[in-house]
């Protein structure tokens, strides 16, 4: 599954801008810091009860227009951000970590390195451990860090580099670990587990069935005869899908607090796009490690050789409706099909501790550029179809952490919010000066974002 879709640069910036110093008010408008707690200890899903949320195009989207379609907040948001942070990524993320505070909703962090993985530092895994931690103080969010993933996968620049990529992930593991280890911004430890209070590390690979994904994409060939030995899992000489897509990027037990497994429905096996609803029992076959290979043979899954009810893991999912395809299946039958698969196969595995949908409309290669729709809130009929089955099953969404009041009065904001406002503003916040400036903060908050829309709207007509 490629990545989604990046912001552009202007649109992060704009983006970074109204949600870093609007909502957090460049240290006007800020959440009051998250109480002290001594046992600051990271939240857990209940085994069978998964936390459920979307994956926002936050150009078009954001989480209290999401909340009031579903008519219930979620328990997750997901959000991409790059690696290496930018100035304008700190204040893209602190904008993040906030929207999903208001809600109490945990913040799946997911980070995509823009340089090779030699190219990524110590320094770079501290800036963001220090970020996380200072969020964490301030909002209370909670983050699932969610590195590089697809590691296995051809389409990524980090992409089938086994070494590297397991280098790079410990790098970052150790320094979020370390912040939460040493109490960095938030006073926070690790649990009894290990898990760190405020930030866990999330590995989380591609779906195996296709590996290594075919020499038009990538580059296993050109990875060299090393890296090539270190992937021919079976030692036959050649790396094929009977090798194991996913041990030779496992960074290790003490790294990793989540694993994760992208699972969406596409159409039929050999005819992407074709608006077709999944056939019965498509979701559990993914689960099993049976959907797709072409070599068969006994494999044991993923979820059962890496998830425990102490290392849960996270589904990122959803069903691709075709909108340029007049035939097939009805939107809401396709995605209804695959919505209730992924419940139905979360609840008879009780160690799948979050799903994701990805919620945004977007044009993709495997169907020659055509507009896919992945949304499954975007009409009424279907943000009901939703709720109505997420409502029988045993899926939990309300908030997970404290819900924060953007506007409570704190004036010691984070460094993200610093990063993004005037230097030259004032530290100072004389008595109840900031709970004054809410509705104004608010108010911009509405107009900025209507005006970038609008401002969006107009060079794409401008394009066209």
């Amino acid at each position: 599954m490629p990545p989604e879709r990046r912001l552009t640069g202007v649109g992060r910036r704009a983006l970074a801008a109204l949600l870093g110093t609007v909502v957090l008010g460049g240290a006007v408008v800020t959440g009051s810091p998250a109480p002290s707690n001594a046992e600051d200890t990271a939240p857990s899903p209940a085994p069978g009860r998964p936390w459920f949320g979307p994956g926002l195009d936050w150009e078009e989207d954001l989480p209290d227009a999401y909340a009031e379609r579903l008519g219930e907040t979620p328990s997750l948001y997901a959000q991409r951000v790059r690696y290496p942070l930018t100035q304008d990524d700190r204040g893209y993320l602190a904008g993040f970590a906030e929207q999903a505070a208001t809600q109490g909703a945990v913040a799946v962090l997911t980070l995509e390195p823009q340089v090779s993985l030699t190219s990524l530092t110590p320094r770079d895994a501290e800036v963001l451990a220090e970020e996380l931690a200072d969020l964490h103080h301030h909002f209370d969010t909670h983050f699932l860090v969610r590195f590089a993933p697809e590691m296995n996968g051809s389409w990524v620049i980090w992409g089938q580099q086994p070494d590297r990529y397991v280098a790079a992930f410990r790098t970052v593991a150790d320094a979020v670990h370390g912040a939460a280890d040493s109490g960095a911004g938030s006073g926070s430890g690790t649990t009894g587990t290990g898990r760190a209070g405020h930030a866990e590390m999330v590995w989380a690979p591609a779906y195996g069935a296709g590996y290594p994904f075919g020499r038009s994409y990538g580059a296993v060939d050109a990875a060299g005869q090393r890296i090539g030995q270190v992937l021919d899992t079976d030692g036959n000489g050649t790396v094929d899908d009977g090798d194991d897509p996913y041990a030779p990027y496992f960074p290790g037990d003490r790294y990793v607090d989540w694993v994760g497994l992208s699972l969406y429905h596409y159409g039929d096996r050999q005819d992407f796009g074709n608006n077709a609803a999944p056939a019965a029992g498509e979701f559990e076959a993914r689960l099993d490690d049976r959907f797709g290979y072409g070599v068969q043979q006994q494999r044991r899954s993923f979820h059962d050789r890496y998830a425990t009810r102490t290392r849960p893991m996270l589904v990122e999912t959803s069903a691709l409706f075709n909108t340029a395809y007049d035939r097939g299946d009805s939107e809401r039958r396709l995605k209804q099909a695959w919505w209730r698969q992924v419940l139905a196969g979360a609840a008879d595995h009780p160690a799948i501790g979050a799903i994701s949908w990805l919620e945004l409309a977007r044009p993709e290669a495997e169907i020659d550029d055509e507009v896919a729709d992945w949304r499954a809130t975007h009409t009424p009929g279907l943000a009901r179809a939703l709720r109505a089955d997420l409502d029988a099953s045993d899926v939990a969404l309300g908030p997970v952490t404290r819900v924060v009041d953007p506007g409570a009065g704190s004036t010691d904001g984070p460094s993200s919010a610093a990063a993004g406002a005037d230097d030259s503003a004032s530290d100072e916040d004389p008595a109840g000066a900031s709970a004054g400036w809410v509705p104004v903060g608010l108010a911009l908050l509405a107009v900025g974002y209507l005006g970038y829309r609008l401002i969006i709207r107009r060079r794409s007509s401008s394009e066209a």
